[in-house]
């Protein structure tokens, strides 16, 4: 499983213009400062935007002081190494699924760690491919919000735009689709 936070040492080294993950989205710091706490010490605020723009956060720009950044789940993206570990993941007919419970899951999203989202996107592929089975409109956002944060790290570290990016992962779900075992148990109560 990879790492959730950014270390010490990689928080010492970013600089404008670096990359960071936050909650699934790919973000670009655009500034670094340094401000002086009422106590007399000065922190370091790193400031971000998202990469991927959208009507929706064109605008957003967000801040962290570096002494906080550790109690959050942000992270550097994943090399392209790890990024193919996870395609390759997504390629597998056999897996450990993991059984929609909302909370669940949602706890699951909110490590930031790519192979966590990999699982749950894996698992609502299967789900929604099967005919069998109710895809309910909590899943199909579930869905929805997982490939999106999937699909910008994959864009990102691969230098794809996002629509070649969601291919690339669809092409992925659908061989792993393809390899699983028929009784594999997607017609089990979760």
């Amino acid at each position: 499983m990879l790492e959730c936070s950014l270390m010490t040492d990689d928080l010492l080294d970013l600089k404008k213009g670096d990359v960071i993950v936050r909650f699934g989205t790919v973000h670009k710091i655009f500034k670094l400062d340094e401000v002086e706490l009422e106590d007399g010490k000065k922190n370091n605020i790193i400031y971000f935007q998202p990469v991927y723009k959208n009507r929706r956060n064109e605008t957003l720009r967000l801040f962290i002081p570096v002494n906080n950044i550790d109690r959050t789940t942000i992270r550097l993206p994943v090399s392209k190494t790890e990024l193919r570990e996870e395609l390759k993941f997504l390629r597998q007919g056999e897996y450990e699924r993991t059984p929609f419970n909302l909370i669940k899951v949602k706890r699951i999203i909110s490590t930031n760690a790519l192979h966590d989202l990999a699982q749950v996107l894996k698992t609502l592929w299967e789900e929604k491919r099967d005919e069998d089975r109710n895809f309910t409109i909590s899943k199909r956002n579930t869905f929805k919000m997982v490939m999106n944060r999937f699909h910008q790290e994959v864009a990102y570290v691969l230098g794809l735009d996002l629509p070649e990016a969601e291919k690339r992962i669809t092409s992925a779900l659908d061989v792993g689709w393809k390899r699983r075992p028929k009784d594999f148990g997607l017609n089990a109560e979760n």
